[in-house]
């Protein structure tokens, strides 16, 4: 069982930024452990956060029964398995790190998966970048263009929120190597050139929600960072006052693609007005987006999406049920985090969780298979640290 979830954690970190055909194998690899370790676990001492991810997992499940007169069918309750599956991982990655690993052997693995997956990172970036600069992306071998990095795969979105996250992810690791030399030279100096070539492809990526949830998460880490967030801010205020119209149009004001955004929330929140318990079942406010601005008169009545929200998307299409248990699992993988009393990965969390929630404001990475792979990885991994060191671990 041990060696199906150490594969699927290496599956997962080599997929995270170049192929989610791959990071479907890490649920393959490790449905089967979670629900053995679950099954053998003493389920009164599981997370609150983890029961609430399951609770999630249940409200999807009821907005797809109960809403099939504008779902026809239950295909959408297969996307249940990333969000109970993500809960339910908390117990092999737990054995795993915990009772199959000795504290060396544990740091070696720790190390071993964030080589694989700033490997991963640093392929989608120069990639991207390539493509970038040169109108040629080496991997695709594609001669064509491009006004934005948009890594590996070219899916802009995805890519520069899995990149903000990363880099929330990061900056606290190398902070904490900083003070306490947790790593060795040449793992310090792959850390910092990864962080900062994933930095720079997500700044060219020019994707605002992505960039501001990376600078938000710098809040966490102390007052020199917020200092630091402070800063950047203003200089880049200052560079975009000085830029081009051009540029400042097409690559930072982007007024049309906020606008839509402000229509799309208004439709999802008339959305969940209309059905305000189940909502309009999971994954189903995108085919009708344009239905309700025609109906609510709301503008944008050409453009289909989904909500650009978490918040929004999760409200709309589960209802108050869904909505409820999304806030009640960041409020306690928060809490939980607090009262960590492992300074790293209390760090860790923290930093992550902020760029998730910031980055969730503009858009649905909770609902994106390639980002909601990588955060409930991240999500279970923490709660495993934040509470092995809060109570005893038993299995």
């Amino acid at each position: 069982m041990n060696q199906l979830t150490l594969g699927a954690i290496f599956i997962l970190a080599i997929g995270a930024f170049t192929s989610i055909s791959i990071m479907s194998g890490f649920h393959i690899f490790i449905s089967i452990p979670s629900l053995f370790f679950a099954f053998k676990s003493r389920l009164k001492k599981t997370p609150l956060s983890v029961w609430f991810l399951i609770l999630f997992s249940i409200a999807i499940a009821f907005s797809v029964f109960f809403n099939q007169d504008l779902l026809g069918s239950f295909k959408n309750l297969k996307k249940i398995k990333y969000y109970l599956i993500g809960a339910l991982s908390y117990f092999p990655i737990r054995h795993l790190l915990f009772h199959y690993f000795d504290e060396e052997k544990r740091k070696t693995f720790l190390w071993r998966v964030l080589q694989v997956l700033l490997i991963s990172s640093l392929v989608a970036t120069l990639s991207g970048l390539t493509q970038y600069f040169f109108d040629f992306h080496p991997l695709r071998f594609e001669f064509k263009g491009t006004d934005r990095n948009r890594g590996l795969f070219g899916m802009l979105m995805t890519y520069s929120h899995q990149a903000a996250l990363l880099g929330s992810l990061l900056l606290p690791i190398a902070i904490y190597n900083y003070k306490k030399k947790i790593l060795n030279k040449n793992q310090t100096r792959l850390v910092l050139i990864g962080f900062a070539i994933n930095i720079v492809g997500l700044v060219l990526s020019f994707t605002r929600g992505a960039i501001l949830a990376f600078m938000a998460s710098l809040s966490t880490l102390g007052k020199k960072f917020i200092a630091i967030a402070l800063l950047v801010g203003i200089v880049a205020g200052l560079g975009i006052y000085s830029a081009k119209k051009e540029f400042i149009d097409e690559q930072v004001v982007r007024s049309s693609s906020s606008m839509q955004r402000l229509y799309l929330w208004e439709a999802a929140y008339n959305g969940f007005k209309e059905r305000p318990v189940f909502g309009m079942g999971f994954l189903n406010f995108e085919r009708n987006a344009i239905p309700l601005k025609i109906k609510y008169n709301i503008p944008g009545q050409d453009f289909q999406g989904h909500a650009h929200s978490n918040f929004f998307e999760i409200l709309a299409t589960t209802g108050i049920f869904g909505f409820i248990s999304f806030l009640l699992w960041i409020f306690f993988w928060i809490k939980e985090s607090i009262q960590s009393k492992n300074e790293l990965s209390k760090k860790v969390s923290l930093s992550f969780i902020s760029c998730f929630i910031i980055g969730g404001l503009t858009q649905c990475t909770f609902t994106d298979g390639e980002n909601v792979f990588f955060i409930l990885f991240v999500f279970a991994a923490t709660t495993v640290f934040n509470n092995a060191h809060n109570q005893k671990e038993e299995v």
